[in-house]
């Protein structure tokens, strides 16, 4: 039998994603590495060709196996109008791929991308994904309107026969209790894995970014963004001790970019602040990590896990955030760390300065029970359970 007639035996799966930010790239290397060893099947990586400008952060093997579909920019491009428009977007893009490589099963990063218009994607694809906002813990706050949207979507997975698994990170509750709420065994759990330590770039030390050797080091990185609290921490910042560092490391999403700015410069003037506002490779933010004493992490939206806290175990750097939701779940259930109500940032300040450096020393348990490994196989559907 020649090649090419094994090679169409091979079964097809597109690995979807319209982002290449913060843990998207994570998630799709984590994924590409465990798709390099199963030769017996073939990986089509569809994702936004900015992936060009960002591939050299992190080791991709080449692999006959995988290939890539670079997304333009202009075909994420909106060019309809309403408040559906992105994910029936994002669908169609998926759809037309699907169709071109003769797919047989489709894992997007982000399910919510094409929410709730999967129903359009082939009857024949085999369709999983991973699911961030869970409604679940914030279902009291929201209105009409934003909740008769949140049900409609988990209607549409429960109904649509080709949507096989929805994948909920660390969050067992919401598993249990939205299968049973939708009669269904859809929704699975799978753990946010925690990133192989790598070796920490050896060029950054608190001598060369001339931190103070009494200085306490507050580090926050990832996306720079409302909801990840990154203005919340420049407003803490006010209250806390000069003589502190504070370290950003990340994109500064573009709706806070000009007030992140302007209080950053305003701050400059008494406050020691290091910012990096890049796509930072692992080394780097491991080096940040080991010399620092806190991740500061006052997220507003806390409805979803975050891969921030996998750092804190695997460093050892005990974390400060925001005490609701998920998050808060997290840090309290493995002592992570401290967690605050950030809705009075001048009393909250006053107990992080309480805080002893150190003293809180992290339980290795998370890292343990979160590796990468696991994480890939559950999602290429290694495992039945």
């Amino acid at each position: 039998m020649s090649p090419l007639n094994i090679q169409l035996r091979m079964s097809r799966t597109v690995i979807f994603d319209t982002h290449i930010t913060g843990h998207n790239l994570e998630y799709l290397h984590h994924i590409y590495s465990e798709a390099i060893n199963r030769t017996d099947e073939t990986f089509i990586f569809a994702i936004p060709e900015v992936f060009k400008d960002v591939r050299h952060k992190l080791s991709w093997r080449e692999a006959s196996n995988i290939s890539f579909h670079y997304i333009t920019h202009d075909e994420l491009r909106p060019t309809i109008c309403g408040f559906w428009r992105r994910p029936l977007i994002n669908c169609c893009i998926l759809r037309r791929i699907v169709k071109q490589y003769n797919a047989d099963s489709v894992i997007l990063i982000v399910l919510a991308q094409i929410l709730p218009f999967v129903f359009l994607l082939p009857r024949r694809v085999s369709i999983s994904g991973i699911l961030y906002y869970i409604y679940l813990y914030k279902w009291n706050s929201l209105g009409i309107y934003s909740r008769i949207v949140e049900v409609l979507n988990y209607l549409c997975i429960k109904y649509t026969s080709n949507v096989k698994r929805v994948f909920l990170l660390n969050d067992y509750v919401a598993v249990r209790y939205f299968n049973k709420k939708y009669k269904t065994s859809k929704f699975c759990y799978l753990l946010d894995p925690v990133f192989n330590k790598v070796s920490p770039d050896l060029s950054i030390s608190r001598k060369s970014l001339g931190i103070p050797e009494r200085s306490r080091v507050y580090f926050h990185f990832g996306s720079m963004s409302y909801r990840k609290g990154t203005l919340d921490v420049l407003k803490c910042i006010e209250y806390l001790d000069p003589i502190n560092t504070y370290i950003f490391a990340g994109v500064v999403a573009p709706d806070i970019k000009e007030e992140f700015y302007n209080r950053v410069q305003k701050l400059n003037e008494r406050y020691h602040i290091l910012l990096f506002d890049e796509f930072c490779s692992f080394e780097k933010i491991a080096s940040f990590c080991q010399l620092s004493n806190f991740l500061f992490l006052p997220y507003k939206e806390v409805y979803q896990s975050s891969g921030v806290i996998g750092y804190a175990s695997l460093y050892n750097v005990p974390v400060i955030s925001t005490k609701n939701g998920m998050l808060g779940k997290l840090v309290r259930r493995y002592k992570l760390g401290w967690s605050f109500d950030f809705s009075n940032i001048k009393a909250v300040c006053k107990e992080i300065s309480s805080i002893e450096c150190k003293s809180k020393p992290i339980p290795v348990d998370y890292v343990k029970t979160h590796s990468v490994s696991e994480f890939s196989k559950v999602l290429l559907c290694q495992y039945n359970d």
